[in-house]
């Protein structure tokens, strides 16, 4: 069955209230910011029920609604475009991928999601934000500060200093970290 898409440039503020008007005859409701300027309101209908949610509309505005354009919903494998529309990322120290990707992330944190759950598919801005901010924290807790753990051993174990000095070099992992070590001797 093809469906019917109804597009309406509509104000973001009503289309919450639009949507619950057309909740009982709407498979779909969704609005969208084409620009700053321009919000899009969308309904997709069965085309049986098209008639009666364009006089809904009609209804909800007072008998003055605004243009819509009525179109049928394309034929499309959405199966092939999630493929092609959500390739792996790489954000900070995180590798986002879905179940159709075959890949090592190497040293990055793997981070398996697919588009359409709650997470997303990690390519809108907030969750690249949080992403980033997770990777800054882990090169805190990471990288610097193992490093300022080496410089104040006994601050934190006391009893055993050159113990603690050797297991904060331990835990660097380096060359580096063991001469930092011999220094604070």
């Amino acid at each position: 069955m093809t469906l019917t898409q109804l597009e309406c440039p509509l104000d973001p503020n009503v289309s919450e209230s639009l949507a619950s008007f057309l909740e009982e005859d709407a498979l779909s409701t969704s609005w969208y910011e084409r620009s700053p300027e321009e919000w899009v309101f969308q309904v997709i209908v069965e085309p049986t029920k098209l008639f009666h949610v364009e006089q809904l509309i009609g209804q909800f505005f007072e008998g003055s609604p605004p243009p819509l354009n009525v179109q049928p919903v394309p034929k499309e494998d959405w199966v092939a475009a999630v493929y092609r529309d959500f390739p792996p990322l790489t954000i900070g120290r995180f590798y986002v991928y879905g179940s159709h990707v075959e890949s090592d992330p190497g040293y990055l944190i793997p981070l398996h999601v697919d588009a359409a759950t709650a997470f997303g598919s990690g390519q809108h801005e907030s969750t690249e934000g949080c992403l980033k901010a997770l990777s800054d924290l882990l090169h805190l807790f990471l990288d610097i500060l193992p490093h300022i753990l080496l410089l104040f051993p006994e601050k934190i174990f006391p009893a055993n200093v050159p113990a603690a000095r050797v297991a904060s070099a331990a835990f660097l992992h380096s060359d580096a970290a063991a001469r930092h070590v011999s220094t604070f001797n």
